[in-house]
């Protein structure tokens, strides 16, 4: 290998395939084989069900298992929490009533439309992006060449300030906003990703280095440059650039469908519980803070709340919709989450619950950081001081209130992870005692972010501020009210 060659791989960011080729951290493919959600049954998708019984009983016929199996236990658990919550719901309604949430609380028209016209936008810097990588490609515009970093860094920038701007100047509703800033959020990853790969493959290609062999079997840079390539990544349920994908033969429209139905159900079942109990519980929260043991009631009551909706939304996202979407464009690798409700420490519970997400600042930031000669610790700060100012901007722009509470949630995490991994290193994976001081981490913060959200977006609402203003009775219903 000649020496120039040697001295851009020094530069570049070195690591070892399976293979043991050098190459980039930006380059190392990461979707290299299809894969199942943990959640979703293999026997149920790829098998037949004969085939299933047959594999259980040859897997019950092998060796008797050692461990006490508490399975129907768990079940009871399941069952006991289910009815609570739905004993729950029966209260609320028998203290509160029924009201019209569409009508009354619901997404205004003039919010929808908006939140679409900004979504849709997004979509002019895909080709944007191309052009510049287009350009940059060819050794005539060696002027354009000179500054393509400086180009991409502004496309990606303007996306994500633009169209912070105007979601927080044309959407009020702080769910339609949400929706709307993530949208954005995932198009400035999206185009950060798809510049830093590119710029590993067009120096890879150009000194002759070495890639990795999985993206032989696709179009080597510059023929990867196309409006159906980067529409595919736009497209495809990941944050990480690559030529080529782990594909599915075809798609299971059956499987589709089962997935829109669960979509539907499960988005309503969200947003029942949110507008019958979770605004209730905040309005009442606020509404009783003379008391005490009361405000402590309330409290514990939301922490509940909350963790349910926060449950729900987490198999919305992950299980349902990314894998509506990869089975849409095919996509293999469908790996969005590891096992994070096992964490045993709150290290282990980032690393494994939206793998999207960490799988994109490990890659493009951490990795980098590392291998340059950053302290460990130092990159981990990093990663969550970067991840902190995305969730700032995302709650902030959603309820028109940057209060920094997002932002101080994160950026404390590497606290709770220097003070939870002795645990997980002393008792090892699936300590009991983690486990718990990982969810109760989660139980009381939560909501206690939510709650100062809340009462600054209703001090900005003031027409929303009590629960009668919005409310709509229904008498057969509310046998309490006088």
């Amino acid at each position: 290998m000649s020496k120039e060659k040697v001295k851009i791989l020094e530069k570049r960011v070195v690591h070892y395939n399976d293979d043991d080729q050098m190459v980039s951290a930006h380059l190392m493919p990461l979707h290299k084989s299809a894969s199942l959600s943990l959640l979703t049954e293999p026997d149920r998708i790829t098998i037949s069900s004969g085939e299933a019984r047959n594999a259980r009983k040859e897997q019950k016929g092998d060796e008797p298992s050692k461990r006490l199996d508490i399975t129907g236990f768990k079940h009871l658990l399941m069952l006991i929490l289910v009815v609570g919550n739905i004993k729950m719901l029966f209260a609320d309604f028998y203290s509160f009533g029924v009201w019209d949430t569409l009508n009354h609380f619901g997404f205004g028209k003039d919010d929808l439309r908006m939140g679409f016209l900004i979504s849709l936008s997004n979509f002019l810097y895909t080709p944007m992006a191309l052009g510049i990588e287009v350009s940059a490609s060819t050794k005539t515009h060696s002027l354009l060449r000179k500054y393509v970093g400086a180009l991409h860094t502004t496309v990606a920038f303007t996306a994500l300030i633009y169209g912070s701007i105007l979601t927080w100047q044309n959407v009020q509703h702080p769910l339609v906003a949400t929706a709307c800033e993530a949208n954005v959020i995932v198009t400035f990853l999206k185009l950060v990703s798809f510049a830093l790969t590119n710029k590993e493959l067009r120096q890879g290609v150009e000194n002759k280095l070495p890639l990795p062999k999985f993206y032989e079997n696709g179009p080597i840079y510059p023929q990867n440059l196309t409006l159906g390539n980067i529409f595919y990544f736009w497209f495809a349920p990941t944050l990480i650039y690559q030529p080529i994908y782990p594909k599915r033969s075809r798609v299971r429209w059956k499987r589709v469908f089962s997935l829109l139905a669960e979509l539907v159900m499960a988005t309503v079942l969200f947003w029942v519980l949110m507008m019958q109990m979770a605004i209730p519980a905040l309005s009442h929260f606020f509404e009783n803070q003379e008391s005490f043991p009361t405000m402590v009631e309330d409290y514990l009551s939301l922490c509940t709340i909350d963790m349910c909706l926060w449950l729900i939304g987490f198999f919305v996202l992950f299980q349902v919709a990314l894998n509506l979407v990869a089975e849409v464009t095919r996509f293999g690798d469908r790996t969005f989450y590891q096992d994070w409700w096992n964490a045993s420490s709150v290290g282990t519970f980032w690393r494994d619950w939206n793998l999207p997400v960490s799988n994109f600042f490990r890659r493009h930031l951490y990795t980098p950081l590392r291998a340059n000669g950053c302290p460990k610790q130092i990159a981990a700060n990093l990663v969550f001081l970067a991840s902190a100012v995305l969730h700032e901007l995302l709650f902030g722009i959603a309820t028109h209130n940057f209060n920094g509470v997002a932002f101080m949630c994160m950026i404390v995490q590497p606290i709770f992870i220097l003070a939870t991994q002795p645990l997980e290193n002393e008792r090892g994976k699936g300590s009991t005692i983690g486990n718990c001081v990982m969810w109760v981490s989660m139980m009381l913060g939560q909501p206690t972010a939510v709650i100062l959200y809340y009462e600054q977006w209703i001090g900005r609402n003031e027409t929303m501020r009590t629960p009668t203003e919005w409310r709509y009775w229904i008498p057969s219903f509310h046998p309490t009210r006088k």
